[in-house]
Formats: structure tokens, sequence, C-alpha cells
């Protein structure tokens, strides 16, 4: 037993230099075979790709458009960003999104995020000039 953890290789220890796997050993949200049976529990494993398990948060391991921190994708009834809310920020189409009292009549009304100059329009905003300066394409700095 060269890691101390009572576990000899023979007797089913995967990792004879890490005490912290072993065949008793609780297996953890860290990709890794803890109890050395040669198998990482469904919790533990990413099925559709987007790199994120169920015990790291993705809520709907089915589909790679769907994990914690994601984008939620606006009139598809579907918490995209596993947040516990279904299309937040949205507003859907018809609504009089811009308070005139004028409906959508030659707007072309369609899911927005809120109302210009609203938090989450100011989030995506920023996050597109943040887009530009990394990929070159924004204006030079000074």
């Amino acid at each position: 037993d060269a890691d101390g953890d009572g576990w000899l290789a023979c007797a089913g220890d995967c990792a004879d230099n890490d005490a912290s796997r072993h065949p008793a050993a609780p297996e953890g949200c860290d990709g890794v075979d803890t109890d050395c049976d040669g198998d990482l529990p469904a919790v533990e494993r990413d099925s559709d790709g987007d790199l994120q398990s169920p015990c790291r948060g993705d809520c709907d391991d089915s589909t790679s458009s769907v994990s914690l921190g994601g984008l939620e994708t606006c009139g598809d009834a579907v918490d995209n960003d596993c947040d516990g809310v279904i299309d937040e920020g949205c507003t859907p189409p018809g609504d009089d999104d811009d308070a005139t009292g004028s409906g959508c009549a030659n707007r072309g009304c369609g899911w927005s995020f809120g109302e210009p100059g609203g938090a989450s329009f100011l989030v995506l905003l920023l996050g597109g000039l943040a887009r530009r300066r990394v990929d070159g394409a924004g204006p030079p700095r000074r």
C-alpha cells in the first residue's frame, strides 16, 4: 500500500499512489473514477458535449444548447441557462415593448431582450462590444 489508504493494488486499489482513490472512496463531482469500479456515475458524465455534467450544473444533459451560464434563447420555452427561469429577459412578440401604445405596427415585433436602455440590453450591448475588442473587429485602442 504505497499511498497509505489501507488498500492494496491487488485488492482493487486503482491508484496506489493516490490515497483518495480506492474501492471504498466516495465518488465526487470531479470526473475521476474515485471508487475504482471502472465507471463514472451518470451525474459526472457530460452526455451532450457542452463540457458540463449534471453535477456541475447542467440541468439538461441531453442537449448542448442548455447549460449553466448558457445564453437564454427567447421563445423556446426552455431554461437554456439553467437558472430555474424560462425565457427571462425576453419580451414576447406582439407586446407593446416600447410603451408607445402603437403595438407592433410597422416595427416587425419579434422576441427581444427588453427595451433599449434596460439592464438586459446593456449587458448584451457591452458583451457585443467586448467580443468585438477581443476579435479585433472593434475600433483601435488608444
